[in-house]
């Protein structure tokens, strides 16, 4: 018996699972009662059918399966309604079936279609595609499950070895399951695999050469013959033959074997595949498989065949629903001119001819042709049908199937512009990589000869050259990496291994330049267990020396972020020891303070020590604040006229006592050539200074500290004063001066218990020098000798300056009471700052008012006559902001200065914007506090306008 040839020979050999989801091919709700005489048409559908069609109950046991189904399985009914629907499947493919049906029980598909592996009762294995859903009684509950299957394993092997070549086949000749041999285009074996020669009782090397007529029954050689004939004239592309063999010793089986012609590269026929299987156990069990029914019309529905019924005398068409569905119709009986007019118009002469020769008697067969739905969408639909006569042998009624074949259509379509599509992936990699300056290689690992592609000749240096020994490109490989290479290679090629190939490597091209690339690739293996061995490398090379020096970059920069981190972790600890060690003493002496019964000169001692630690501790928060200020870039320089000598005298004078007890001695130097008055920040030059001399001192056990100033101008007339702090303390080592300037650096964690410190002030001074268009620089120092360190930065000449800016400036003296007939507001909510500011300023003769918070402050200001107003800023119920802000608003013109804790810009800037004429930053300074007063009550004060003097 001959099939026709199948139309889709290279189906993908991966398992597939589809959900219809369409209006043409959802599951249909049935009737719960069906018209008893389309029974009897699906009676003969459901026996008849050429696919396995079977109803399992919602726990997934059979029900009822038709002969076709018991044939695929090789089991009876008895014995597979005892099976679970899993229970055949292959259990590399259980998951994903199992999968597919708790989406179905649980509604999240309607229906899908799953390819896979079945085992039948005899063990072998098939491929089948399995279309499954679920039918509903009238009121949506499900009934069942039902499943149809398609026996699709000849056309996968067909296609796996149309795919494969030679070398392919042979290797599925000597491996699979399934009988396959190579047949002479003169009807001979020329090879065939183990399957086969068992199948046949034979030995392999027995069959070669044995003809096709030996091993066929004589009732089957002629139907085998013109299938080959068929073949060899090019009339299908595969045909498909059942017929009786014999084996050696005489015995007979059924056997089904599907045949195609194997062609050299100018169309001369070569040999004929055969992939036979042994059907026996199907074609003994078809008497028995004729049984239960009862529930075809619910099998055909969900297994999406239609059928139609053409009552001929009658002339009208009756569809099932799955069919009315497919065409888009309303179910109702049509002639038959309404089914020609939905068909495609290229497919009408083709349903005349059909139905023509049925007429006639004669066979015809299987059609395809295209339906076009009311919504205009084509559908592909596979026709068959079997015509019945009356007595007098004149046509009665033609009943015919209909399979939705549009996907199917579309595959193969897929497949025939696969070829195509090849080429133009394989044109768009080449443009990718070429793109992304990636190079391809090609390595035969029986050969050790490497094909290079255009770009990877360029990364390799290697021009027009044709296939390159491995061996060439190891040796050019960085012999420190050579090693890691040869690794890598000889793990993708053993054939346990998985064949990935990855290695990144110094290569030293022959022009000496040495590249970092990174090679990626995979490893082609043929045959199995002992006999698998590698047959080619494919794999891209890319040149990653940017890559990796940014890495190393990046590596160096972690490392020096993490000794950074490390070196300001240790500087935290120690400025904790530094905050602490003063706000001890500070407290400390406070509580002694308290003490009733010490005498006067202790309390006085007691105070001095308090007021000594508490200028430290305010040292040291300036220098964190002044830390954050430079890491932000928020330095802010003044530009005041500065009698230089006299300042230059003042700050040295502050370490003479100091000195004076460590027995060294402190000199101060300046040269004739310095001018008498500079223009700069006195400020940060102070602060500068201090930290210089204060190091020189404190480092100093013996000897002396000498600090001598000079001065220039260059060629654009810039003043240029230089600074030497020279000490003969216990000086830097070539390390330590390496790290000196770093923050959070002393010379070593020893310097920090000895001396004490933060590790901040040299970095500070350095920035501060900067900002002032300078630097400082160890411009002398040796272990043990001392050091010298050098301040150079640009100054101005004052066009003009008085002369009491040069020999004296005046400052206002407690005892005078320069406060005396003031009347000064005083908003503070902290009781011990109101205590603290109302005795001081008393103390120098005003009159104080005290403000508890900001509304209080408005009301008294706007009640009382005041001469000034001292605002802090952060207090209850209105702050200080707002509350200068209302006084403005209401035209308030006396003076306002800020009280806060805040020593920020941004803080200044604020109050400024407030209205506030100055900034006071607690702890005060009762000297400073009293001179601000006095700079803004005794003189001329203009009422406040944005554009009035800062004094911030």
């Amino acid at each position: 018996m001959s099939d026709r040839a199948m139309r889709d020979p290279n189906r993908t050999s991966k398992s597939r699972s589809k959900d219809f989801s369409s209006a043409s091919e959802r599951p249909v709700k049935f009737d719960a009662l069906i018209q008893r005489k389309e029974e009897n048409h699906w009676g003969k559908i459901f026996a008849f059918a050429p696919v396995g069609l079977a109803i399992v109950d919602l726990d997934g046991f059979y029900k009822e399966v038709n002969p076709s189904f018991l044939r695929l399985t090789g089991y009876s009914e008895d014995e597979i309604k005892k099976l679970h629907i899993l229970t055949i499947t292959h259990p590399d493919d259980v998951p994903q079936n199992s999968f597919l049906l708790h989406k179905l029980l649980n509604n999240e598909l309607k229906n899908y279609q799953f390819e896979k592996r079945i085992i039948r009762k005899d063990k072998n294995t098939l491929w089948v595609r399995n279309t499954v859903a679920l039918t509903r009684d009238l009121d949506g509950n499900p009934l069942s499950i039902v499943t149809v299957t398609e026996d699709i394993t000849e056309q996968r092997i067909a296609a796996q070895v149309i795919r494969s070549g030679e070398a392919r086949l042979r290797a599925t000749i000597s491996y699979t399951s399934v009988g396959i041999s190579l047949i002479s285009m003169d009807l001979h074996f020329e090879e065939v695999n183990p399957a086969l020669a068992k199948m046949l009782g034979y030995k392999q090397d027995e069959m070669v050469g044995l003809s096709l007529s030996e091993v066929t029954h004589p009732d089957f050689i002629a139907n085998a013959v013109k299938a080959c004939d068929d073949l060899r004239q090019g009339l299908y592309a595969f045909t498909r033959i059942t017929k009786k063999c014999r084996r050696k010793d005489g015995s007979l089986f059924w056997a089904q074997s599907t045949l195609s012609l194997i062609k050299d590269d100018e169309g001369r026929p070569l040999s004929f595949v055969a992939v036979t299987e042994d059907t026996t156990s199907r074609v003994l069990a078809e008497e028995s498989l004729q049984r239960s029914q009862e529930k075809l019309a619910l099998a055909v529905n969900v297994a999406g065949i239609g059928f139609f019924n053409w009552d001929i005398p009658g002339n009208l068409i009756e569809f099932s629903k799955q069919m009315a569905q497919e065409f888009g119709l309303s179910g109702e009986p049509i002639g038959v001119e309404g089914l020609v007019e939905i068909l495609h118009p290229d497919d009408r002469a083709m349903l005349w001819a059909m139905i023509h020769e049925y007429s006639d008697g004669d066979e015809y067969d299987p059609q395809e042709c295209r339906v076009i739905r009311h919504d205009g969408l084509v559908v592909w639909i596979d026709l068959k049908g079997h015509m019945s006569y009356d007595e007098e042998g004149k046509p009665l009624r033609f009943f015919g199937t209909a399979i939705n074949i549009t996907e199917r259509k579309r595959i193969e379509e897929e497949l025939r512009s696969g070829e195509e599509k090849v080429r133009v992936a394989e044109e768009r990699m080449r443009l990718a990589t070429q793109a992304a300056r990636i190079g391809v290689w090609d390595l035969n690992p029986s050969t050790q000869l490497m094909t290079l592609s255009d770009r990877a000749q360029d990364i390799l240096h290697i021009k027009d050259q044709g296939p390159i020994p491995l061996l060439d490109i190891s040796r050019q490989t960085h012999h420190l990496d050579r090693r890691k290479a040869t690794k890598a290679y000889l793990r993708a090629v053993n054939p346990k291994g998985n064949g990935k190939y990855s290695v990144t490597c110094r290569f030293l091209t022959k022009s000496n330049h040495l590249r970092w690339l990174q090679s990626v690739g995979q490893t082609h293996f043929e045959g199995e267990g002992a006999d698998r061995h590698a047959v080619r490398m494919l794999g891209t090379v890319l040149d990653v020396t940017e890559q990796v020096r940014l890495e190393e970059d990046l590596k160096a920069a972690k490392t020096s972020a993490e000794v950074a981190n490390a070196t300001k972790s240790a500087f935290l600890a120690n400025m904790s020891h530094e905050i602490r060690t003063p706000l001890s003493a500070i407290l400390g002496f406070s509580d002694l303070l308290l003490d009733k019964h010490s005498s006067e000169e202790e309390r006085e001692r007691y105070l001095t020590t308090i007021i000594r630690n508490g200028r430290t501790l305010m040292h040291i928060i300036d220098d964190i604040l002044d830390l954050s200020k430079v890491e932000a870039g928020r330095i802010e320089l003044e530009k005041i006229n500065i009698p230089f000598y006299k300042f230059m005298e003042e700050v040295t004078d502050l370490f003479r006592e100091k000195a004076r007890v460590k027995d060294i001695y402190i000199t101060l130097e300046v040269d004739e050539s310095v001018p008498i008055v500079v223009s700069s920040d006195p400020t940060r030059l102070r602060q500068i200074l201090i930290n210089l001399i204060g190091n020189a001192v404190k480092f100093t056990d013996s000897g002396g500290v000498t600090v001598r100033v000079e001065s220039f101008f260059d060629s654009r007339k810039q003043l240029h004063l230089t600074i030497n702090v020279a000490d003969s303390g216990i000086g830097l080592n070539e390390e330590q001066q390496k790290r000196i300037f770093q923050p959070f650096t002393q010379a070593d964690n020893s310097t920090t218990r000895r001396f004490g410190g933060t590790g901040l002030g040299l970095y500070l001074a350095k920035r501060l020098a900067l900002a002032l268009s300078g630097d400082i620089t160890l411009k002398d120092c040796s272990l043990g000798r001392g050091c010298t360190f050098q301040l150079q930065f640009l100054a101005e000449m004052p066009k003009s300056y008085l002369a009491h800016e040069v020999f004296d400036q005046e400052r206002v003296r407690f005892e005078e009471l320069p406060l005396r007939g003031l009347n000064i507001l005083v908003a503070e909510d902290a009781f011990d700052n109101q205590l603290l500011i109302e005795t001081i300023l008393s103390g120098c003769g005003a009159r104080v008012v005290l403000a508890n918070n900001g509304l209080d402050a408005v009301y008294k200001a706007s009640h009382e006559n005041f001469d000034i107003v001292l605002m802090d800023l952060q207090m209850p119920k209105m702050d200080g902001y707002e509350a200068t802000e209302t006084l403005r608003r209401q035209g308030y013109g006396k003076p306002i200065l800020a009280l806060t804790a805040h020593a920020m810009v941004e803080e200044r800037q604020r109050t400024r914007r407030a209205g506030c004429d100055a900034h006071l930053t607690k702890p005060l300074d009762p000297k400073d506090l009293v001179e601000k007063i006095v700079s803004f009550v005794r003189k001329p004060y203009p009422y406040f306008s944005p554009e009035a003097p800062s004094h911030f």
